[in-house]
Parts: structure tokens; sequence; C-alpha cells
């Protein structure tokens, strides 16, 4: 297994359920714990049925015999063959000394004696005070009744209102000014839940009306573009040489005008449909400039012959300007 988190608590991927039903159960007051194991010799396999699904399982013969006939003594139990306890035990027996999901086991049956070394494998075993000791390969996973539950209604989204993006170098960012006009290259009225394009949408006025959801193969993602070529590779520099630096002038950056951002919560989200108009809330034509995702500055819509585009007012981080002699 990878030590890449040497302090973090590992669980191997196929030990995953097994875990789940470990925490769940003990949060549920149950004595679990996943370890890997092997069944000991004397132990019984089982096969306990819960909603028609068989899960394997062992149980501990000798304890079961001594907690199902505390009548017989030590020594009497122990000549028992344990091959007849297998018939002996199984059914009800067995089931009211094993721990059972929400309803109980519908029926359990000892199938087999562990007579030889086993390989270790991860099991769920239970060792709780006045039960047999047993061990599972499986455990159904139901949630107990008094589990918490997510209020997930309550988590806070943000709707984000987009009506378009244009792409331009690194190296020209620094040089857009307030007064500056930047062509849409993209218009599409967009809403966004992050990363997730929700739906299109039309405004008009003071008013947004919500469209039909996007399919995913409507879904045009701006930010997958990639450049088509290589720059070929330089011939390696001298070792007394500084180390290269990395060309980032050339990196795209995505500038997204958005017309506002609606806070809501999921349960808000879900009562939104097709034909709902909001209203804007902020001055006509008036956008925010995100770079990347952040906020960059803010500008007006105007048109310029028939293309879209967006004149600057503000730059929320530029730099000081310059004075002469500096």
């Amino acid at each position: 297994m990878s030590a890449r988190y040497p302090l973090l608590r590992r669980v191997a991927p196929a030990e995953l359920p097994l875990y789940r039903s470990a925490q769940t159960l003990r949060a549920a007051g149950e004595h679990a714990t996943l370890r890997t194991i092997a069944p000991p010799p004397g132990y019984a396999a089982l096969r306990a049925t819960w909603r028609g699904v068989e899960h394997e399982g062992w149980i501990d013969v000798d304890d079961l015999m001594r907690r199902r006939y505390p009548a017989l003594g030590a020594l009497a139990w122990r000549a028992f063959d344990k091959r007849y306890a297998l018939d002996l035990l199984s059914g009800q027996d067995a089931a009211a000394e094993l721990p059972a999901p929400p309803g109980g086991w519908a029926h359990v049956r000892l199938v087999d004696l562990v007579e030889r070394e086993l390989p270790a494998e991860p099991l769920l075993c239970f060792d709780a005070p006045g039960r047999a000791r047993a061990l599972f390969r499986a455990f159904p996973d139901e949630a107990p009744a008094t589990r918490a539950v997510a209020d997930v209604g309550a988590v806070p989204l943000v709707m984000r209102f987009a009506i378009g993006t244009a792409r331009l170098p690194l190296a020209l960012l620094p040089a857009v000014a307030p007064g500056d006009v930047l062509l849409v290259r993209t218009p599409r009225n967009v809403v966004r839940i992050g990363a997730h394009a929700l739906c299109e949408f039309c405004w008009e006025g003071e008013n947004i009306m919500l469209n039909e959801p996007l399919s995913e193969d409507a879904i045009d993602d701006l930010h997958d573009e990639r450049a088509a070529a290589e720059a070929p590779q330089d011939a390696p520099p001298p070792q007394d040489a500084p180390p290269p630096t990395f060309d980032i002038d050339a990196l795209p950056v995505t500038l997204e005008f958005v017309l506002q951002d609606e806070r809501v919560t999921v349960a808000q989200l879900a009562s939104c449909h097709p034909g709902l108009v909001l209203p804007v809330r902020g001055a006509p034509g008036e956008v925010t400039i995100r770079a990347n995702g952040r906020p960059f500055g803010c500008g007006e819509l105007i048109q310029v012959g028939e293309q879209l585009a967006v004149e600057v007012k503000a730059l929320w981080f530029a730099k000081p300007a310059a004075h002469d002699g500096e």
C-alpha cells in the first residue's frame, strides 16, 4: 500500500465495504471490528439469510455450546462430536447468539467445521459480551433507524448567470484597463452551479427566465480547450546555467462575464423549474468579469456592430499606475 500519507489511517479499497459496516455497527452500539485474520479451527462455517441474501460467516462452536446448554459441564460438551453440534445448533439456537441486522436473520445454517488452517482475509469480527464470538465476510448494509441524516436541503449553492466568455493569453491580462472593450467571443446565457451547466436562460430588461435543463450533449465546457502542439525541446543547458523558468505568458485565461450570482439552498434549487422568472439584481447591463473564476473587475454590456461586448468600468486587482521616473 502506498505510504504517501503515512500519518493517516489506511483502508484498502477492497476492505472499504467492511470498514463502512464496522463503523455503522459501532455507531449502533455493536462490538464490531475489521481485522485481517483466519477463521480458527473449531469454528463452524455458517450461512445466515436476510431478505433473501445469504451471508457467509463463522461462529465459535465451543462458545455457542456453552451458551445454549449451560447445564452441561465443560468436560461433557467438549466430549461432543462437533459435527453433531452443527445439526443441533442450526436454526434459532445459532440465530439467537449472532449479531443480526434489523428484523433479525430469516434463517441460519451451520454448514461445516473448520478443521485446518485457512488463509487470513479481511473479516468483520464480533466479540460482544453475552454473545458467542462470530466472524462475517460481509454484513447487511442498512443504516440503523437512529442514524443521523444530513439535512442536504439547507446546503448553500450559487447559481451563476453567465452571458459568455472570452479567452486571451496571460501576457495580455495586465494590459486590460478601464475603458477597454472586450468582445464576448462565445456568447451564451448559461446558469452554472460550480462547474456544472444547469440550464440556459433568457434575459430581458429586469427579468431572467430559466429555460429547459441542458442535456449532457448540450453542455459546452469552455475550459476544456488545450494547446494543439507542444514547443520542441531545446538542447539541455550547460551545467552552470541557471535553471530554466516556465514560459507562462502564453497560458490561456478565460474571462467569464457574469450577470449575477444568486445564492440559494438545495431545497430552493429543487423548486426551480423552466419558465421561472427571477429579478435582475444589479443595474441594467452591468456584469462582473471573472478571470479563471476569480473576480477581476466589472463592466457594462455594449454592442459593437453585431457583436456583444463588455466595456471595462473597474478592475478590482489592478496595480497602481507607475509614475514618471519610477
